[in-house]
């Protein structure tokens, strides 16, 4: 029986793979599936240049969707098949959800890394073979997994990140100009006021003389 530490440990690790795994199947295997689906229940068909499936390409709400889902069905099965405590269950229902969204974003990553196994099998065989350098070899495969990771993670995560400053800085120079200039009606009253200030100077010299 596993302590609830453990068990947290435990469901963490399983979920965040199953994460990343779901989300590259369902990019390999679900979009056609998806794309039945999509035109069996919306009047205008999915179009034939966008690929997407339940997971791959979609918003945080559907994928928030898709994870509530999973953990729902997770613990029905172990409270169904085993003596859980419904309170501890409860806690991992929930927390769940957020670890599953880890893994999907995850996924991207973990599917650079499966592409460049090939350059690793590949790498190896020579190596076996004796037709490379060891040290050579070991040098441009960790450069070649850097270029992949480098790139996965400018795709997934800086470029979203640099979307949303510019948007933010965008907001703050409109923001800062428009406090720059004052609003026309506080100009034209100002103006106003000059004016009659001026009036009653000249009735003053006039009374004067």
């Amino acid at each position: 029986m596993l302590t609830t530490a453990q068990n947290v440990v435990f469901w963490t690790i399983i979920f965040t793979i199953g994460g990343a795994v779901w989300y590259n199947y369902d990019r390999r295997y679900g979009a056609s599936l998806y794309r039945w689906w999509y035109n069996l229940t919306h009047k205008d068909k999915l179009p034939e240049d966008v690929s997407r499936g339940f997971i791959y390409k979609q918003s945080m709400k559907t994928k928030t969707t898709v994870a509530t889902v999973v953990s729902s069905i997770q613990s029905l099965l172990l409270i169904l098949s085993t003596e859980v405590n419904l309170l501890e269950e409860l806690f991992m229902w929930v927390f769940e959800v957020p670890i599953t969204l880890f893994g999907f974003y995850l996924g991207p990553i973990a599917y650079s890394f499966w592409k460049a196994k090939d350059k690793w099998f590949e790498t190896i065989d020579r190596v076996e073979s004796g037709d490379v350098n060891i040290a050579e070899e070991a040098e441009q495969l960790v450069g070649h997994t850097k270029e992949v990771l480098v790139h996965a993670v400018a795709e997934r995560i800086v470029a979203p990140a640099r979307e949303k400053v510019g948007d933010f800085q965008e907001a703050m120079a409109e923001l800062v100009s428009g406090d720059d200039e004052p609003p026309k009606e506080v100009v034209e009253s100002e103006k106003e006021e000059e004016v009659d200030h001026q009036s009653l100077i000249d009735a003053y010299k006039n009374r004067r003389t």
